[in-house]
């Protein structure tokens, strides 16, 4: 936590690419002040689903709204037109209530299910299975669901992050310059500057994001003898 990583600090730091003078508080009476307020929601989320940010990254179970055999065994035992067993998206088994504080899903994944028993096999279902899934609304609930072919399904989303003080110095950065393309027209109509201003956020927006995947490190599958056996061509043999 950095208690001098605030909204205001966010706010000038974006004022000042756009050579716009400082504000003191988000509640001062000014037009910069107003227009940050305006915009700066808008450029947080943005800057949020730019990347998979390890900040804001939170792994946790789904929860399931429906599954097709579900469906199948209790239309099979009420009425055909009874909708409201049909809580499932086409071409998926499972439907998932899609988390309220997400604001960019990575990936969807089943811990449990190992393709071979060497270590390291969850990761490797994990990663064959990350994209695919569907984000759409439930056709009974009317909610955001998300549907996938996976049982027991985890996912792994970047949560909507509120609390300044939570965020690291290169998301803090690159929200500035987010921030600071949201105000450039609106505070000093310079459609110059509003272009310099966004090859440059830009550029430093995809150094932030290099740092941040450069962080951490995947774990590689293991292969199994049968699957070394076969990308190597057969066994082989000492005579």
């Amino acid at each position: 936590m950095d208690a001098s990583i605030t909204k205001v600090s966010i706010f000038n730091k974006a004022l000042s690419h756009i050579k716009v003078g400082n504000v003191s508080s988000p509640a001062e009476q000014s037009e910069a002040a107003f227009k940050c307020n305006l915009f700066y929601d808008c450029a947080r989320r943005s800057a949020l689903r730019a990347c998979d940010w390890r900040f804001a990254r939170v792994q946790r179970p789904l929860t399931l709204l429906g599954d097709i055999n579900t469906a199948i065994a209790n239309q099979i035992s009420a009425s055909p037109l009874n909708s409201k067993y049909w809580d499932i998206i086409d071409q998926f088994e499972f439907t998932y209530l899609y988390p309220a504080d997400c604001v960019r899903m990575v990936k969807v994944y089943n811990p449990y299910h190992a393709i071979h028993p060497e270590p390291y096999g969850d990761r490797h279902m994990a990663h064959g299975k990350e994209d695919f899934f569907e984000i759409m609304r439930s056709p009974v609930t009317n909610q955001m669901a998300l549907g996938c072919n996976l049982e027991r399904a985890r996912c792994h989303y970047t949560v909507n992050m509120l609390d300044e003080s939570q965020f690291d110095d290169m998301f803090q950065d690159a929200l500035g310059w987010m921030l600071a393309l949201e105000l450039c027209i609106p505070l000093t109509a310079d459609q110059s500057l509003m272009s310099a201003t966004g090859a440059l956020a830009e550029k430093f927006i995809e150094e932030a994001m290099r740092k941040n995947y450069g962080e951490s490190t995947e774990v590689q599958p293991r292969e199994s003898p049968y699957e070394q056996c076969r990308n190597n061509g057969g066994w082989d043999h000492e005579y």
